[in-house]
């Protein structure tokens, strides 16, 4: 499994509300630019709580930790994204799969080689916004979050669960390739548990705090159901 969260982390995560997490994974954490500072400006005219995963790079740490903030070298994304409120980040393979893993509503901010591509496909299912890196500005970025965490974007949590259980089915697929697996996965959960799941279906707002908890007895049976369909284990 991977590493637990480093103890500042998990106190910091147990004290407060669920944060807002930035990260750019490991391709562009090291030529971030203006990224980390404009983020601390849209999150200090916010008054949200926040987590900076910063790479262990100097030049990214741009303020100092807080009761509101924690500046982190670097964290399990699978063990931090589901604990977030809104998760930031570059739309790179490995952290896309777990942003969406996790459920989270995300705002995407593409940096280069498929990561453009990615951010599209993720925003139009409606689980993601995105923002170039070249317009990532503080009031842009407290624009974009403040219409995630209004819970304005149409994330049928559920849904998704049971989808990505198919999506996630071959962990070598390419990112694009791993999201229009999670459409088709959306399909087949419907068909599969649609009566359950009417209002989701119909764009039902879904809480954007969310827990755990989502997933009940009888879906998670509909999960296993999807897996013998996708062919494979998880």
């Amino acid at each position: 499994g991977p590493d637990p969260l480093p103890p500042d982390l998990a106190s910091f995560l147990d004290a407060g509300e669920p944060p807002v997490v930035f990260t750019l994974g490991s391709s562009a954490v090291g030529a971030a630019g203006m990224f980390y500072a404009q983020s601390l400006a849209a999150v200090e005219r916010l008054g949200v709580r926040a987590v900076f995963l910063t790479g262990g790079y100097e030049a990214n740490l741009v303020g100092v930790s807080s009761s509101r903030v924690l500046w982190v070298d670097r964290a399990p994304h699978r063990l931090l994204f589901p604990r977030a409120n809104v998760i930031v980040h570059h739309g790179g393979v490995g952290t896309l799969g777990q942003g969406l893993a996790s459920g989270r509503p995300m705002l995407v901010v593409p940096f280069g080689h498929d990561q453009p591509d990615n951010a599209y496909r993720v925003a139009r299912l409606g689980v993601a916004r995105t923002l170039p890196h070249g317009g990532y500005t503080a009031a842009r970025v407290e624009a974009h979050l403040r219409a995630l965490l209004d819970g304005l974007l149409l994330a049928p949590r559920r849904v998704l669960d049971l989808a990505l259980r198919v999506a996630l089915l071959d962990r070598r697929h390419h990112a694009a390739q791993l999201v229009d697996a999670l459409e088709v996965g959306t399909r087949l959960a419907l068909e599969l548990v649609g009566p359950r799941l009417d209002q989701i279906a119909a764009g039902q707002r879904v809480d954007h705090i969310g827990d755990a908890r989502l997933v009940s007895d009888d879906l998670l049976g509909a999960q296993r159901d999807l897996r013998g369909l996708g062919g494979g284990q998880a």
